[in-house]
């Protein structure tokens, strides 16, 4: 399925890149959320990753949490086992946290975005992926983009 690009005007664009500021910027937008993030990648390091336990922190906050990541054949296992920890603790918490693989043939069968919106209004999108090798020694870049659109 092809979603047609589209433009969209923002407030304010900050580009934040790793290893420099990336971790830093990233993990308080998402320690910052009030209502909701969404977020979307293709794998996260795992339960300990600090983006992960921000996100994590949240849904404790009450802020509605929904995670999407990739089930391609070289993430599989590692987030199924993400997906799985997430809903026994939103289970046994009683969070607002709801945690999938992409499927199979779905729509977003193949994820390659690395990206969160926070609160509807902050969107953060580049090629920062959510685990420590791509925050601290890598070189990666993201975007991040405030406004009601």
């Amino acid at each position: 399925m092809r979603v047609p690009a589209e433009t969209v005007p923002v407030d304010r664009t900050e580009l934040v890149v790793a290893p420099d500021n990336a971790a830093r910027v990233v993990g308080e937008r998402v320690r910052r959320a009030e209502e909701s993030l969404r977020i979307v990648q293709v794998s996260t390091g795992g339960r300990h990753q600090p983006f992960v336990r921000a996100a994590l922190r949240a849904a404790r906050g009450g802020v509605t949490v929904q995670l999407l990541l990739s089930s391609a054949w070289y993430a599989r296992a590692e987030n199924r086992e993400l997906v799985t920890w997430l809903r026994d603790v939103a289970d046994r918490e009683h969070l607002p946290l709801s945690a999938k693989l992409a499927a199979p043939g779905g729509r977003y069968e193949k994820i390659h975005a690395k990206g969160v919106i926070v609160d509807g209004e902050r969107v953060i999108l580049g090629s920062l992926n959510w685990n420590n090798n791509s925050a601290r020694d890598n070189r990666e870049v993201a975007l991040v983009m405030e406004g009601e659109a």
